[in-house]
């Protein structure tokens, strides 16, 4: 009989708990852009808070004359890191606030690394690179396609 009303009392407890009183937890949401952007896609936060993200201004998703850009939001600023003539997509930062990307420069896929002040074109090849990753110590890898 014992035996029944220990098993009877843990399943109390776990259903009910044990009394303490749950605590709410207060979220504060930042809108970081706030235009018409057509595109918007792939954001990745860092664990400063320093948000990537690749965007569009364009609103017509026929026109390909307006290419995707890659946007990085520090906690205060949003800075727009690439500014050329052809897509750039799928950002990763790390902690450092380093970013790479992928950019199509109108015959493959190439990987790009931005510094935090300068960017830097990490291949320049005949085939697609994409999927890039990187870790805090600046380690970068990505995914090639040679077949491409």
């Amino acid at each position: 009989m014992k035996k029944c009303f220990v098993v009877l009392l843990f399943s109390l407890i776990a259903i009910f708990g044990t009394g303490s009183v749950a605590t709410a937890v207060v979220y504060t949401v930042t809108n970081i852009t706030n235009n018409s952007s057509f595109l918007r896609g792939a954001p990745q936060i860092n664990d400063n808070g320093y948000v990537v993200w690749y965007g569009s201004g364009n609103l017509d998703p026929l026109d390909t004359t307006i290419d995707s850009e890659i946007f990085l939001y520090d906690g205060t600023t949003t800075t727009q890191i690439t500014n050329n003539s052809y897509d750039d997509w799928y950002p990763q930062i790390n902690d450092n606030g380093y970013v790479v990307w992928y950019g199509n420069d109108g015959s493959d896929d190439e990987i790009f690394l931005y510094d935090g002040t300068t960017t830097t074109q990490l291949t320049n090849n005949s085939y697609s690179d994409g999927s890039p990753q990187i870790n805090d110590n600046g380690y970068v890898v990505w995914l090639s396609n040679e077949s491409s």
